[in-house]
């Protein structure tokens, strides 16, 4: 065997050492997952989430968007919002509406 084979497997066998040694030190219990602490609203919901957006194109026009602070999905597929805003753009024909 000549000398750059033995070298090769020294530092290949080096390798394997150091590469098992890593993996021993690294491998640890699992830690518990921290409960998510939060309080739900209307606990019939299925989904509770918050900052929702839909925004209605027509032809490539907006034609208004519909924003909510906080929008509940029940398990018969009803939807809930909460503190609704509408904005309509304006055109030429109208001025800029929010309701």
């Amino acid at each position: 065997m000549s000398g750059w084979q033995r070298r090769t497997r020294f530092f290949i066998g080096v390798f394997a050492v150091l590469f098992a040694t890593v993996v021993l030190f690294t491998i640890r219990e699992r830690s518990e997952p921290v409960p998510v602490a939060f309080e739900r609203i209307d606990p019939e919901a299925v989904v509770e989430s918050t900052g929702m957006e839909i925004i209605q194109m027509l032809g490539g026009e907006q034609e208004y968007t519909v924003d909510a602070e906080r929008q509940f999905t029940y398990e018969d597929g009803a939807v809930r919002l909460v503190g609704v805003g509408i904005k309509v753009p304006a055109r030429a024909d109208r001025s800029e509406f929010v309701v």
